[in-house]
Formats: structure tokens, C-alpha cells, sequence
């Protein structure tokens, strides 16, 4: 095999795809054991021509290495394929519960010119399943957070994976070896895995489909060694564990990745660090330097962070997370740092979906171009849920001059069912008019005040800093712009639009904050009341 390997780097030649005919034999490389790859055989079946624009499609049928049971096995996509000893291209596709080892082939012309294809947007046609070798368990939010990664048309496959292997001598990467992008690595490991097709000095060509189908990147490769071959009904795949990282993919495109060898890819340390009264964990991470992946893959890892910390602990807990970002773009460095508390029956932080928005928020801004260079989260895990609903709010009147002192009362209830009530004492000066007052969660007042576009990024920031902190206590005071009237004054109405048109007298206009104020709380406010007064003119 060792022949066989330096004789493809020095003189590998390429057949075209109008010299191929049905019925051509040849042989294929593929890792299916160790490190080494051995041969299979292929047979050319027929020729699928226009496919797609500008795609063609082999089809083959393959044999030996116990294909004939197992089928084609998932992460053979990238197997280099020969035919009188010319490379025709790689094994990209197969179909679940095939009953003979079937596959399509990607010709080497498509995997070698990514100009001709569209890039970014423009997903790929055709379904293909996708080996991702895992360290450890996600929970269900980060398994389909981490399937979003991913093009539609993409079937991903969950396999698990060892630890990094120890490389006994320095092993030079080549047509067949087994390679996987790393995507995740540290206390949880994440890598989609394939095989090499080509190599040209320092470029490779692998996969023969795309990965994320994102054009120009910059993610980590690394060479595998495969444990064994795993038979199933539906799709027989290959166990895999990293290596050593030997280059980089910096290019992801419909037909291919292609990558430099001896590069490093640039990528994002992570630090966790979570405790509770008994105990302190760090868990440590890096993940890819790419802003269309950064918004997924941090809270994975925060996600699974909270799943091991919490294993087998009591469930009801609240949790205090202080969020480091380190930022940087053209002209600065700044360390961006913001709060969350949050209440929870399950073993994650905050909703995992919330800090998605927040980050990519700031990474796909209009307003400035920057990059996060590391993060850290601290987390304290309270045994107690600190959590209170608002049951009223009540005026000292429900109809007030200007300049009048206006008390308010909050009646409230923990989540152990202690009520207990908290005044707030205003004086401001109103015109007279009709007015809502709002008290709760600041979340739910975007509902009729959504945050407006704003042109500054340092504002942007802020008002990440302020959404979904959790234990802020929100007062609004708030009319509309045509001073519309509402029948039922003193009392608390739920704060919805379709229920304020339903109690108007008018049409509903657009709306006016006149007064806002927040106040940090004991408790995580999980909900919020509106109330009517009026403001009239001094007789």
C-alpha cells in the first residue's frame, strides 16, 4: 500500500469525464482501520450528465473491504477513485437501505475548479448524510442548535469519538487517509470527518460535497485514525478519532473543501467556570473563527458546560451567569461584559437560543466589523429557584393632576408562594392625557416598544447589556400618539395589543414612552401588568 501511495503523489494522472465508460473497473482508497488506507474495488456503472447546472454525477458500484455487507460507508465521502490508474473523482453520495454498495461518484474536475460553482447561499441540491464524531452528549436544544449549522439537504450523523490518539511517528497525509475539520475541541470535541481525495504539494482536495457550503473559511484539519467499521441496516458508518491537526480548509464549496497543509487555523478560546456551594468546575474550549458559526457553537458548549455541571443534581436552581467577550475590530480592543440571571428546571444556563441572537447581533452589525478573540462565562448555580410573578399593581388613584405624587404598589409571589409587596414613590410631570403604566419583565415591553435600529455600535451593545438580564424590574409610563381612551381605568390588563384594540374607542396608534425606569431585583420577574390612569387639567 505504501508503493501504491508514493507512486499516486509523483504521478498522478486525471481521466476525463468523456473517456469514462460503463462498465470500467478500477480501484478506490479508503481508511477502514488504523491510519493506513487499503484498496477497494469500483466498477463504473453509468454516467449521469446535467444533474444539476454545471454538476455530473458517477454512479459506481463498489466491492472488497466487506462492502458487499456493510454497503458504502458513511465517511468514505472523499475516497479517491482510479480507473487505469487515472483519478476520476471521489465517493460523495449513497442512499440508505441499498442492498448492493452503490454510490455516486463527484468527478475531479467539479472538486478541483470551485470558480464554476455558486458559492454562500446557494445550497446544494442533493441529500447527503454527514458523519459528525462527538466527545460527548448534547441535550436536545444543542443537538438541533447544532443541526441548524448545517444546509437543509444535509442529514447529519451522530457518531461518538475517543480522545486524541497518539501518533507513534510523524505520518505524512495522502490520497485515502482519513481527515476530519475540527469544529469543536477541547472538553467537548466536535468533528465532521471524511477522507482526502487529492493532494497537489500543499493542497488538498477532500469530501466531494461541501460542509457548510460557505465559500472562503478558515477551519481547522486534522488527520484520524479510524477504529473500525460499524455495519447497519440503514447507513453503515466508520468510527473516527482525531490525530493531529495538519492544516487548514480554506475553501467549502458544492463539490469539495480544499485546504493548506502545515497552516493553523486561527480559533476562539473558551472558558467556562461554574459553581455552587459545594463545588467549582473550568471546562476549557476552542471553537472555529468563522462569524456565521460563532453564534452556534459557543452556546453548545456553554450548553453542554451546564449539562455535565448539573448531572444528577436537584433541578429547581437559579442561575447568575457574567458574560466576557473580548472584541475586536479595525481600530480597537474592548472587553464587552454583560449579566443574565435566570430561573430553571433544566440543566442549561440561560435559553440557549437568546445568547444565539446576542451573538450574532454583534457579528453581523451593519454598523462595525468585529471579532470576538476569546470569551468567558462565570456561572453560580443557586439550590433555590428566585423567582416572582407579579400578581397586581395598584395606583394611590386612578386619576391625577399634573405634578401630582404618584405611589405604586406591587403585589408579588415567590416561587414557594410567599406574597410579599414593594412600593415605588414617582413624581413627574404629565401633560393630561391618558397613560399605561407598565411594571415586569423588560421583555415583554419590546413586544409593543421593539428595539429600534440603531446606529451606533456602542448603543447596539447596550441594549444587549439590558434585554433578557432577568432580575431587572422594568416601570414604563406610556400613551398614544392620537390619545386614544380606554374604559376600563384602575384596572390590570395583559400587555397585548389585540386585547388593548379590543377595549379602545378609537383605532390604536403608535404608542409614546413618557417615563422608563429599571431597578435590579432579589428575583428573576417572570412576568409583567399594565395599568390605566389619566392625567387631568388642574380645576
Amino acid at each position: 500500500m505504501g508503493t501504491l501511495i508514493i507512486f499516486l503523489i509523483f504521478n498522478t494522472k486525471i481521466m476525463d469525464l468523456d473517456s469514462l465508460k460503463p462498465k470500467m473497473k478500477g480501484y478506490g482508497l479508503s481508511t477502514f482501520s488504523g491510519i493506513l488506507p487499503d484498496t477497494f474495488e469500483c466498477e463504473i456503472i453509468d454516467i449521469i450528465r446535467n444533474v444539476e447546472p454545471k454538476r455530473n454525477l458517477i454512479i459506481a458500484k463498489l466491492a472488497k473491504q466487506n462492502l458487499e455487507k456493510s454497503g458504502v460507508v458513511a465517511g468514505m465521502s472523499g475516497s479517491p477513485v482510479f480507473i487505469n490508474n487515472k483519478l476520476i473523482g471521489a465517493v460523495a453520495y449513497s442512499w440508505e437501505f441499498q442492498k448492493e454498495p452503490i454510490c455516486g461518484i463527484t468527478p475531479i474536475y467539479e472538486m478541483l475548479y470551485p470558480e464554476s460553482f455558486p458559492k454562500g447561499g446557494n445550497l446544494p441540491v442533493r441529500n447527503f448524510t454527514l458523519p459528525i464524531a462527538l466527545s460527548g452528549n448534547l441535550d436536545e436544544k444543542a443537538t438541533t442548535l447544532f443541526k441548524q449549522l448545517f444546509p437543509k439537504n444535509i442529514t447529519l450523523l451522530f457518531l461518538p469519538m475517543g480522545g486524541s490518539e497518539k501518533k507513534e511517528k510523524e505520518i505524512l497525509p495522502s490520497f485515502g487517509y482519513a481527515v476530519g475539520v475540527n469544529i469543536i475541541d477541547g472538553d467537548l470535541k466536535a468533528a465532521a470527518i471524511g477522507t482526502l481525495t487529492y493532494i497537489n504539494k500543499d493542497t488538498i482536495y477532500a469530501f466531494g460535497h461541501p460542509l457548510f457550503n460557505f465559500g472562503e473559511v478558515e477551519l481547522p484539519l486534522t488527520l484520524g485514525k479510524i477504529h473500525c467499521v460499524m455495519p447497519a441496516y440503514d447507513l453503515s458508518f466508520k468510527l473516527f478519532s482525531p490525530i493531529k491537526e495538519i492544516g487548514i480548509i480554506n475553501y467549502d464549496y458544492q463539490t469539495a473543501i480544499k485546504g493548506l497543509l502545515n497552516k493553523k487555523a486561527k480559533k476562539i478560546p473558551v472558558r467556562i467556570k461554574i459553581k455552587d456551594n459545594n463545588k467549582k468546575e473550568i471546562y476549557t474550549y476552542e471553537v472555529c473563527n468563522h462569524y456565521k458559526l460563532i453564534p452556534f457553537l459557543l452556546p453548545i458548549c456553554y450548553s453542554f458546560s451546564y449539562y455535565s455541571f448539573a448531572l444528577g443534581r436537584p433541578l429547581n436552581y437559579t442561575i447568575k451567569n457574567k458574560i466576557k467577550l473580548r472584541l475586536s475590530s479595525k481600530d480597537k480592543k474592548e472587553e464587552f461584559v454583560y449579566e443574565k440571571i435566570t430561573i430553571s428546571d433544566e440543566p442549561k444556563s440561560w435559553e440557549i437560543y437568546d445568547f444565539y441572537n446576542e451573538l450574532k447581533t454583534i457579528l453581523e452589525n451593519p454598523l462595525e466589523k468585529v471579532e470576538i478573540e476569546n470569551c468567558e462565562i462565570e456561572s453560580e448555580f443557586l439550590q433555590e429557584k428566585r423567582a416572582a410573578k407579579i400578581l397586581n399593581i395598584s395606583l394611590n388613584k386612578t386619576t391625577f393632576q399634573p405634578k401630582d405624587e404618584m405611589k405604586i404598589n406591587i403585589t408579588l409571589q415567590d416561587f414557594e408562594g410567599k406574597i410579599f409587596d414593594k412600593e415605588i414613590i414617582l413624581k413627574i410631570d404629565l401633560s393630561p392625557s391618558q397613560y399605561f403604566l407598565f411594571i415586569g419583565n423588560p421583555d415583554e415591553l419590546f413586544s409593543i416598544f421593539p428595539l429600534r435600529e440603531e446606529r451606533s455600535f456602542l448603543k447596539l451593545l447596550e441594549n444587549i447589556k439590558k434585554g433578557k438580564k432577568g432580575n431587572l424590574l422594568k416601570l414604563a409610563i406610556y400613551s398614544q400618539t392620537k390619545g386614544i381612551i380606554l374604559k376600563d381605568l384602575g384596572y390590570s390588563l395583559p400587555l397585548s395589543l389585540r386585547r388593548l384594540k379590543e377595549k379602545s374607542l378609537s383605532e390604536i396608534s403608535s404608542f409614546t414612552i413618557y417615563y422608563e425606569k429599571e431597578e435590579l431585583s432579589d428575583y428573576f420577574i417572570t412576568n409583567s401588568k399594565t395599568l390605566i390612569f389619566e392625567v387631568k387639567e388642574e380645576k
